[in-house]
C-alpha cells in the first residue's frame, strides 16, 4: 500500500500493475538481490520469492453496448489514484470529440489533484 490509500496495492512497494514487459528484478533472483528491491521509501526485502510479476497479459473480454458505451479510457496509477471513474466520466463529456482535449485536461487535473495533496502549487511539481 502506497500513500496511506487502501485502494492502492503495490508489488513490494515499488509497482502496481502484475504485467509488465519491464521491472526484471520483480521478475528475476539475481536482479532482485542486487537491487534489494530498494526504491523511494521501502526497505530492502531479505529474500527473494518471487517472480512477483509476469509479462503474461491478463485478458478480460467484455461486451460493448454501443448505445451507451461510448469511450474506452486507458490510464495508469498515475492517473487512477488521482482522479474517480466520474472524474474521467465528466472530462468525456465535456470534449466528446476531441480525444487530445480529454487527455490534457485528465494531465490538468491529476496534476491539481496531486499538488492538493502534498500542499504545493502545480509549478513546483515541474
Amino acid at each position: 500500500m502506497r500513500n496511506n490509500d487502501p485502494q492502492s496495492c503495490y508489488v513490494k512497494n515499488l509497482l502496481q500493475p502484475t504485467r509488465s514487459f519491464g521491472d526484471f528484478r520483480l521478475k528475476h533472483e539475481d536482479l532482485a538481490t542486487s537491487s534489494g528491491f530498494t526504491s523511494g521509501n521501502s526497505s530492502p526485502s531479505k529474500a527473494f520469492t518471487g517472480p512477483y510479476i509476469t509479462h503474461k497479459p491478463d485478458i478480460k473480454v467484455l461486451e460493448v453496448d454501443g448505445g451507451s458505451d461510448r469511450y474506452l479510457v486507458m490510464g495508469s496509477d498515475g492517473l487512477w489514484d488521482e482522479v474517480t471513474k466520474d472524474d474521467v466520466a465528466r472530462v468525456v463529456a465535456t470534449h466528446p470529440n476531441d480525444k487530445n482535449q480529454i487527455a490534457a485536461t485528465l494531465f490538468h487535473l491529476v496534476l491539481l489533484r496531486t499538488a492538493e495533496k502534498y500542499c504545493i502549487s502545480v509549478a513546483d511539481l515541474a
